[in-house]
C-alpha cells in the first residue's frame, strides 16, 4: 500500500504545476523552518531573572520582530500549500 500512495504522489501534479510528492516534502521543510525560527525567537524573547545588580546583564541580540515576520509568512505558505494538500487527498483516488 505505501508503494502504491507513492506513486499516487508521484503522479498526481497540484494547480502550482508540484508533484504530491514535492509538495508534501516543501510542506514538512516550511514546518521545520517555522519551528526553528519560532523557538529561537521564543529563547531570545524570555526574561532576564537577575538576583542582584552586580549579576552579567543579558540582551537579547536578535530581531524579534523580523523574525515574527519571517515566522508569519512561514506559517501563511504552510497553510496555503497544505490547503492545496488536502483537496488533492479529497479528489484523487488511489490507484491499486
Amino acid at each position: 500500500m505505501v508503494k502504491q500512495i507513492n506513486a499516487c504522489n508521484n503522479a498526481t501534479t497540484l494547480s502550482n504545476g508540484q508533484t504530491l510528492s514535492e509538495a508534501l516534502a516543501d510542506r514538512d521543510m516550511l514546518m521545520k523552518k517555522r519551528n526553528l525560527l519560532a523557538a529561537a525567537a521564543a529563547k531570545a524573547n524570555e526574561q532576564d531573572y537577575r538576583f542582584t545588580h552586580t549579576e552579567v546583564k543579558m540582551c537579547v541580540t536578535l530581531p524579534i520582530r523580523e523574525l515574527q515576520k519571517q515566522i508569519d509568512s512561514l506559517s501563511r505558505s504552510f497553510r496555503e500549500l497544505d490547503t492545496q494538500i488536502q483537496a488533492a487527498n479529497w479528489t484523487v483516488e488511489l490507484k491499486e
